[in-house]
């Protein structure tokens, strides 16, 4: 059970984040949230600070922080003999040890007790979410949720009002096909030609990842290939990260058919397209092909429904509806084999390949091959969020001590794809945003997009 601490202090941290919350269980005043937001309004954030300051103030001390997150690469958890610890064991103690070295800088909170860490796995984000709206401390205090929770809720002012307080947004590392030149991460669809940045990602990953060995002989080369029990070393860029992920359409076959794809492709031929054969996971929903569905949309001139309804129809025989994506391309029904796949892009990097294993094997392999057609367009990783009675104190020191930790540091980010943690103001947020309305979105309206700086 977690000990609450209660001390007189003044509240004078009010304005480190863009959105605050109550330094008591009271819920800030809508205007006082809704100055705070506003950065580039300093004086009417000093305004809010003085009228604080002129009384005392709870400090409301959590002296164990639970993280809820959705799930991590096998091997987090797993207790090692040498030391009869897991890998989660180690960051925890890390964590707690970086956050003390801050608390301890702040003659304020020295005092304080020392705050220890806890992870809650296989969280979703809703349920995340409304655990933190709830509040309640004995459940979970931070939460790395998607922007996709947002993308439909934030319309107006009164909306970000209510949005729970920011602590961080999540990078992952960087694949090294992302060259930064000539596409980063943040390219997006423009015609879907050879020449579209999303195209040339594709391309880039097939040079990258199979100019020297096909898929389902890897396992042969996992020294050279640097797999690391979480995935493939050698196709990430260790020493940077990316702020966006993408999906991915894969086709099969051999070079012939393969350029048979293609061409129904460019020439935005949707018939001819799904005549090749796709393949669907059954058992998801349209959430995890939401992305894929807007490209088709947006590429054949379709409705983002009627996209939908073509790929479940129970009638469709150029579907093949599978339990898992990864061996869909191993399958033939009636002597028909299905050559269109949906993913996540770069999946291969961490999908351990295995001796006679059909994951990612196309029909008639070693003669034909998977391949990346186009990548979706990006949508931003995902941002940690608090409960709103955590303290203003508190949340300032988790900032720091999240930011600090180096990719090598950061253990947790070995096992889930959160390699960095970065500091992320208002005006990021809302960039960010906008990415991920724009990938979900039936138009294709660039207006509203603009890089975040992160420095």
């Amino acid at each position: 059970m977690k000990v609450k601490k209660f001390y007189f202090l003044p509240a004078t941290l009010f304005s480190v984040l863009f959105l605050a919350s109550s330094c008591s269980n009271k819920k800030a005043p809508v205007e006082n949230k809704k100055d705070i937001s506003n950065r580039n309004d300093k004086t009417d954030i000093k305004k809010v600070d003085r009228k604080i300051l002129k009384n005392k103030s709870k400090v409301i001390w959590d002296d164990k922080i639970t993280i809820g997150y959705k799930t991590s690469n096998f091997g987090f958890e797993k207790i090692q003999p040498a030391d009869n610890k897991s890998q989660k064991d180690k960051f925890l103690e890390l964590l707690t040890k970086r956050f003390k070295e801050f608390q301890q800088k702040d003659e304020t909170l020295r005092k304080l007790p020392s705050v220890s860490f806890e992870l809650k796995r296989r969280y979703q984000d809703n349920q995340l979410y409304n655990d933190l709206k709830a509040n309640n401390s004995e459940n979970v205090d931070l939460g790395i949720v998607s922007y996709s929770l947002f993308s439909s809720s934030l319309k107006n002012d009164e909306d970000y009002n209510n949005l729970l307080p920011i602590i961080a947004q999540t990078s992952t590392l960087k694949f090294k096909w992302y060259d930064g030149a000539s596409v980063d991460d943040f390219a997006y669809y423009v015609d879907g030609k050879s020449n579209d940045k999303l195209r040339k990602l594709a391309d880039k990953q097939n040079d990258t990842q199979f100019k020297k060995y096909e898929y389902p002989e890897w396992y042969k080369y996992e020294s050279e290939l640097k797999w690391d029990g979480s995935k493939y070393k050698l196709f990430h860029d260790e020493n940077d990260t990316a702020f966006t992920k993408h999906s991915a359409i894969l086709i099969s076959g051999d070079d012939a058919k393969r350029g048979e794809i293609i061409s129904a492709w460019e020439n935005k031929n949707w018939d001819k397209f799904k005549s090749f054969g796709l393949i669907y996971e059954d058992k998801q929903t349209d959430k995890k092909y939401k992305y894929h569905y807007v490209l088709l949309a947006w590429h054949f001139n379709k409705s983002i429904e009627q996209i939908s309804r073509d790929i479940k129809s129970r009638t469709n025989l150029n579907v093949l509806k599978v339990g898992n994506m990864k061996y869909g391309f191993n399958v033939s029904v009636n002597n028909k084999s299905y050559h269109i796949g949906f993913d996540e892009a770069g999946a291969f990097s961490w999908t351990k390949s295995e001796k006679n294993s059909k994951n990612y094997v196309a029909a008639n392999y070693p003669k034909s091959h998977i391949r990346n057609l186009i990548y979706t367009n990006p949508v931003p990783n995902d941002l940690v969020i608090s409960r709103n009675g955590l303290d203003i104190k508190q949340k300032k020191l988790l900032i720091k001590a999240l930011t600090s930790l180096s990719i090598d540091e950061n253990i947790f980010g070995h096992y889930t794809g959160y390699n960095r943690f970065h500091e992320l103001s208002f005006e990021n947020f809302k960039r960010m945003l906008s990415f991920q309305k724009f990938a979900e979105s039936s138009t294709t309206d660039y207006k509203e997009l603009k890089k975040p700086d992160f420095k």
